[in-house]
């Protein structure tokens, strides 16, 4: 998940930054470097924020459930790459 889609995300749930930070059980500048990316959530964060999001109904099955977890967890796993790539780019342009 991109950080604009974050943002998209906690819009259409008409969340403030705030709102979400509670949710979760974070603070409010945590949700803001999110969307800013400079901070990738933990895969429980962004299971949550897909929960709701989806406002997944009753009745959707175990397959189902492990499936999107399985996604969410690969796209973790592939913004963490990015996250420590960009972090050493920015470190070396700053030597």
């Amino acid at each position: 998940m991109l950080p604009e889609e974050i943002r998209q995300k906690r819009i259409a749930l008409n969340l403030t930054q705030t709102e979400l930070a509670e949710k979760f059980e974070v603070k409010t500048n945590t949700i803001a470097r999110w969307e800013r990316g400079e901070a990738i959530p933990t895969a429980k964060g962004m299971m949550q924020l897909a929960f709701q999001s989806l406002e997944l109904q009753k009745g959707l099955d175990n397959f189902e459930i492990e499936n999107l977890q399985k996604s969410l967890t690969e796209k973790v796993a592939r913004l963490r790459v990015r996250h420590k790539r960009n972090t050493a780019e920015w470190t070396n342009l700053n030597k």
